[in-house]
């Protein structure tokens, strides 16, 4: 009898240290940080992105991202490649997109995407920032982007 009161007293207190499941922190954490809940919402949305369904979820969640911290290069690059990926889905393999619905849909994805992008690109090279709200052209402004802070040239 001792020792099932024993055994029944170590599990009860294993039970009472034991750390909170996860599922229970995540409240707290998007809570304190909406913007990594809403990445994290678009990062679990984007591996399915070939579903209309879930690339709207991905770009929902990473324009609510993006809009608690304008210019954070991790949360406009996220919204900048699904951006890019609505334009191909619309039809649109290149900036000039296509004719009709499909084609403004595009067009307006590649903008968004090349305006998150700059974003991004002035979070991580500030000089490209400087450059552009002192008139010089887009290249000239991508000169000044250091080999670190490239990626968003791409999109």
């Amino acid at each position: 009898m001792k020792d099932v009161v024993g055994a029944a007293l170590l599990a009860a207190a294993l039970l009472a240290c034991a750390r909170p499941a996860p599922v229970e922190a995540a409240p707290k954490a998007a809570a304190a940080d909406p913007a990594a809940a809403a990445l994290a919402e678009g990062t679990a949305a984007w591996p399915e992105r070939g579903d209309p369904a879930r690339l709207a979820t991905a770009l929902d969640a990473f324009r609510r991202a993006a809009r608690v911290r304008p210019g954070d290069p991790a949360l406009e690059l996220p919204l900048a490649r699904a951006e890019a990926f609505r334009a191909l889905a619309a039809g649109g393999a290149t900036s000039a997109g296509g004719a009709g619905t499909a084609g403004a849909e595009a067009r307006a994805a590649h903008e968004a995407s090349a305006r998150a992008a700059e974003r991004a690109l002035a979070g991580l090279a500030p000089a490209f920032g400087e450059a552009l709200k002192a008139g010089a052209s887009p290249a000239e402004a991508a000169a000044l982007v250091p080999a670190a802070g490239a990626e968003p040239l791409h999109w």
